[in-house]
C-alpha cells in the first residue's frame, strides 16, 4: 500500500473525562500519525479501566492482532511502520490522571515516536497514573521492541505537581 498520514484530532472544552477504558488516539501502520491537540478550559480528568479482553487488529510480529486486557483510559499516539508518531499537545490548567490512566507516545518500529507536549497549571498523578513516552510495548508476558527512539516528553507545570500512590 501507499504511506498515508492519519488525520488531526483537536479538541476545544470547558471540561474532559476520560474514563472506563475510554481512549483519544492517533496511530498509524503505513504513514505518519496524526496530532492530537486538547485544549481545556477547566479540568482533564483521565481514570480507570474497561474490563474485558479485546482482539485489536495490530501487525506486529508474526500475529495480525494482539489481545488487550482491562483497557486502561488513555490519550495516545502510536507509530507501526518507518514514518513518526504524532505530537501531542495538551493545555488545561488541572489535569489529574488516576486509577491507571495514562498519557503515552510509542514507536513500535523504526518510525521515531512523536512528542508529548503538556502545559498545566496543577498535575496529579495518582494510582498507577502514567506519563510516558517510548520505543516497544508489553501485551502480556509477550515484549515487542522497537527500533525508533522515543519521542520528547515535555511537561510545564506553573503550579503544583503532586505523584502519589503505587
Amino acid at each position: 500500500g501507499t504511506d498515508s498520514k492519519a488525520g488531526d484530532i483537536t479538541i476545544q472544552a470547558s471540561q474532559m473525562k476520560l474514563t472506563d477504558g475510554a481512549v483519544i488516539i492517533s496511530d498509524n501502520f503505513n504513514g505518519q500519525s496524526g496530532r492530537i491537540n486538547i485544549s481545556v478550559a477547566d479540568t482533564l480528568y483521565i481514570a480507570g479501566s474497561y474490563p474485558g479482553s479485546y482482539f485489536v487488529p495490530f501487525p506486529v510480529g508474526t500475529a495480525p492482532f494482539v489481545v488487550l486486557k482491562n483497557l486502561q483510559s488513555f490519550i495516545g499516539s502510536q507509530t507501526v511502520g518507518s514514518e513518526a508518531g504524532g505530537q501531542i499537545q495538551l493545555t488545561v490548567p488541572t489535569l489529574i490522571i488516576e486509577e491507571g490512566g495514562n498519557l503515552s507516545v510509542n514507536t513500535f518500529s523504526e518510525g521515531d515516536a512523536g512528542e508529548l507536549i503538556i502545559q498545566v497549571k496543577d498535575l496529579t498523578l495518582r494510582h498507577g497514573a502514567q506519563i510516558n513516552s517510548g520505543s516497544g510495548f508489553q501485551v502480556g508476558e509477550q515484549i515487542f521492541v522497537g527500533s525508533g527512539k522515543g519521542g520528547l516528553l515535555d511537561i510545564t507545570a506553573t503550579g503544583q505537581i503532586l505523584i502519589e500512590g503505587r
